[in-house]
């Protein structure tokens, strides 16, 4: 993976315009211009409260089944997303403090920003980028993003991390189209009443229908295996227990 991180402004790329979630804006990583640069993990994850579903990949899936439900986004991309919150802008897993609930998988895309890789217009050479306005970059404490003009051991680590994600989301991308092409997937929408009062409705996503996925063909069964998408599809099927968990979570901070 070549020039991931720019060594001097006249090679900064032209990235594409869409923005992943959870970023207002990217910009390419530079050893000049962020030279005093730390990264803050102390500052929490008060970044992703507003969030009420974030993106899995592929690996993740069987750790995500049991403490999220899991659906996939209704578009031309059905990635697979864990469930949150039942409102927009409400995460139920992160505290007002910032504090990531004990004892839940955390998913690596949360744990991989404010970084994400960015790729040139017509062109097919990453870079490391980031959020500008993330509050755990700062110059003051944290781990370092560089070190005398080149990428610290820590930045080193997170552009290890950031690849691999972005390798599996890949293959997290092929794995869905499967399924929707398989005619698995099927629009739906989850409204609750509140014991403590008021209601709250969550659509725009897909699910995976049981049915069907047990009336697939064996040569599909077969393939999937040899892919190891199994497991990552009963993970799916499994996560559906979780609705109680999120509905329980809201119920609580109503309460």
């Amino acid at each position: 993976m070549a020039d991931t991180i720019p060594s001097d402004p006249g090679q900064q790329p032209r990235v594409v315009s869409s923005l992943p979630p959870l970023f207002g804006r990217v910009v390419p990583l530079d050893p000049a211009k962020h030279a005093g640069l730390r990264l803050d993990r102390a500052a929490g994850l008060g970044f992703a409260a507003r969030a009420n579903a974030v993106p899995l990949s592929l690996v993740e899936l069987p750790f995500a089944a049991r403490h999220f439900p899991i659906v996939f986004a209704d578009g031309p991309l059905p990635m697979p997303l864990a469930i949150l919150g039942y409102r927009n802008g409400e995460n139920l897993f992160v505290s007002h403090q910032g504090e990531w609930r004990p004892g839940v998988y955390l998913p690596a895309y949360l744990r991989s920003y404010p970084f994400v890789f960015l790729q040139e217009e017509g062109g097919s050479t990453l870079h490391l980028g980031m959020e500008p306005d993330a509050p755990a970059l700062h110059t003051g404490v944290g781990e370092a993003l560089f070190e005398e003009g080149q990428p610290s051991a820590f930045l080193k680590e997170m552009l290890r991390f950031c690849a691999d994600l972005r390798g599996s989301l890949l293959e997290t991308q092929a794995f869905a189209e499967a399924l929707l092409a398989a005619g698995l997937l099927e629009k739906q929408e989850a409204r609750v009443e509140f014991r403590t009062g008021g209601t709250a409705k969550l659509d725009g996503f897909l699910v995976m229908d049981p049915a069907r996925f047990e009336a697939l063909p064996d040569a599909t069964i077969l393939d999937w295996r040899k892919r190891r998408w199994l497991g990552a599809a009963y993970a799916i099927l499994q996560a559906n227990a979780s609705w109680s968990t999120v509905l329980e979570l809201a119920e609580a901070r109503a309460a």
